[in-house]
């Protein structure tokens, strides 16, 4: 039996009633922020029984904020325990009540269970949640019920809707354009279903990245006990830049190359030189390089194989990043190879996903690599 419960079962306060489970859910969310400067807010005052069992609950630091429609609730204040009169299905009043009140670390919807007020609820005061901070949604049953405009499988339902964040929790690993990622994907952590209970654990997230352990042993060949020493060039980067020649092999791409070497330019984390080796162009593709500011080398026409090999040989750098003069990278690129590298410094080759536009269709298809 948590403190939660122990408090609920000898409750000398103010009448309140939960489902029995709940207070098992409450301490698994909760039990961090106790004792520490937390904002809770809960949407549905009642008798203000709850409100005092987290006052009690998180300690002398926590303020805690109710909302209720009822005027008469705004007489269950005490210390640490203000009440904001208002209707929850209204974003007006939410907008108000997020410009009064500072950012909460936990917000607890247990109002009036309309599937209304369930999603303007969260659509107004997620982002009012700090980040590392939980959502809780309360009572979801009501989203079987059609008096509360639920039903199974009603696409209007609390439920309904809360299934779409799962698919904006995972948006980094979509292929397809109607998925996008969004604020949610990059602050949510973690979703987790109850009965009856949602509770979403908020953070700070970026593309996930995968990693692999002890590489140099299990990727050696059999004879061999010890990795090979691989011995680098170790001329270093310009300052500000990371240690990457990106090569460009060019024949007659006047069309594509500007864009190419542009994504180049525009990465988030900058690469130390670009080099473009042109076939021997008859058209402006060696005359648009030099105006971009990358290194031309020219060369009689060999094909792109020994275009890339004159390239690395004349590179500075130890890593090399390959680019056709018809393709473009998206801006985050390097920043997340680079990630990757230094997280894997015995690595030699470091790949990523393709994705593959038709001109003609604007079809796209993607190629994935692990």
């Amino acid at each position: 039996m948590n403190d939660l419960e122990k408090y609920f079962n000898n409750n000398d306060g103010r009448y309140m009633d939960k489902w029995e489970h709940y207070f098992e859910i409450y301490d698994r969310h909760f039990s961090r922020f106790r004792g520490t400067k937390v904002n809770v807010m809960e949407i549905g005052v009642f008798h203000g029984g709850s409100l005092q069992m987290w006052k009690d609950y998180f300690g002398p630091k926590a303020k805690i904020f109710g909302i209720d429609i009822n005027p008469e609730c705004k007489g269950f204040e005490e210390e640490n325990i203000e009440i904001l009169i208002g209707s929850q299905a209204d974003p007006g009043f939410l907008l108000e009540v997020t410009e009064k009140i500072p950012k909460i670390d936990i917000l607890i919807d247990d109002g009036g269970h309309l599937m209304s007020e369930q999603i303007i609820t969260f659509e107004e005061l997620f982002d009012h949640i700090k980040p590392n901070g939980v959502y809780l949604c309360e009572d979801l049953h009501t989203s079987y019920w059609s008096e509360f405009g639920g039903g199974y499988r009603n696409p209007d339902s609390f439920i309904e809707f809360s299934k779409g964040l799962i698919d904006q929790l995972n948006a980094f690993h979509s292929v397809e354009k109607t998925l996008k990622i969004n604020d949610f994907t990059k602050s949510a952590n973690s979703i987790h279903y109850y009965d009856s209970v949602l509770v979403i654990e908020k953070k700070d997230r970026k593309r996930p990245l995968k990693i692999f352990s002890n590489v140099e042993r299990n990727y050696q060949p059999a004879e061999s006990k010890k990795p090979k020493k691989i011995e680098f060039r170790q001329n270093q980067p310009a300052s500000g830049k990371v240690p990457i020649s990106v090569v460009i092999p060019a024949f007659n791409g006047e069309r594509f190359i500007g864009d190419a070497i542009k994504s180049v330019q525009a990465q988030t984390l900058k690469v130390d030189e670009i080099i473009v080796v042109d076939n021997n162009s008859t058209d402006r593709s060696r005359e648009i390089a030099l105006k971009l500011g990358a290194r031309v080398i020219r060369q009689p026409k060999q094909g792109t194989p020994a275009a890339r090999n004159m390239g690395i040989r004349v590179s500075r750098n130890n890593w090399i990043a390959l680019l056709d003069q018809d393709d473009i990278w998206e801006k985050d690129k390097i920043e997340y190879q680079w990630e990757a590298m230094q997280l894997f410094p015995a690595a030699r080759l470091i790949g990523c996903h393709v994705e593959m536009l038709s001109e003609l269709t604007g079809e796209r298809t993607v190629w994935r690599y692990g």
